[in-house]
């Protein structure tokens, strides 16, 4: 939540996400963390 609050556009929020390692990888498949 706090990554996307800081975000200007949704672009910038998927490039935060994906720096953090949490946004689904190429294959679309499981994503990358879990609880």
């Amino acid at each position: 939540m706090s990554v996307a609050r800081g975000a200007t556009s949704a672009e910038d929020c998927r490039l935060l996400l994906d720096m953090l390692g949490l946004s689904p990888g190429e294959d679309g498949g499981s994503p990358p963390v879990q609880r």
